[in-house]
């Protein structure tokens, strides 16, 4: 005997990793075996390094994420915050039989970041780790929001703090005030 199982797509609110099935014939019912319905597996992230102060588009590609015809609830985390999601998952042309979705990146805390995704109220068993650096223009360090770059600084982004420009000198992390006269400050060595 074999049968179709509808798709997981969990319209009725149902844990999809619990059910169970059973066959009724002739009024008799046969014994109650479990079943579930497989989760989502990433198999690949791009890029693996985004920009802290987010924008950033994701892909993520893997293996029951849902049918591309399909609306399913579906959620992508980075760090625990939501990703939004950016249109319909698309058959992956360069890996068969996977599927791949897409989202724009949140802002994030600098530094090593986990990536998940939910489907249909199961999520996936692995993730996977980018890497959040601050852009050109903004510093901040590990666990750190990337901030945008002090007046009188140049903000190479990465792990670099700021640094003095030409003509200005650090009095803190954050301070940088004008020399008099300006020569006497030539700037980051």
């Amino acid at each position: 005997l074999s049968c179709v199982v509808p798709s997981g797509d969990n319209s009725l609110g149902v844990d999809l990793g619990n059910l169970v099935v059973s066959l009724t014939a002739s009024n008799q019912s046969s014994n109650v075996l479990p079943f579930s319905y497989d989760r989502p597996t990433l198999e690949f992230v791009s890029p693996r390094r985004i920009r802290g102060t987010g924008g950033d588009e994701l892909s993520l590609t893997g293996v029951n994420f849902g049918s591309p015809s399909r609306s399913y609830p579906r959620s992508i985390t980075v760090d625990g915050q939501i990703c939004e999601t950016s249109g319909s998952p698309i058959i992956s042309s360069t890996h068969p039989g996977m599927t791949t979705v897409t989202c724009v990146t949140p802002p994030l805390l600098v530094g090593v970041r986990s990536v998940s995704i939910s489907v249909s109220g199961q999520s996936s068993m692995s993730s996977f780790d980018v890497l959040s650096l601050c852009p050109s223009g903004y510093f901040g360090m590990k666990d750190e929001s990337c901030s945008i770059c002090p007046s009188g600084a140049r903000c190479l982004g990465g792990f670099h703090d700021p640094e003095p420009l030409f003509g200005f000198f650090q009095t803190s992390r954050l301070q940088f005030d004008e020399c008099s006269p300006r020569l006497a400050c030539l700037g980051p060595s």
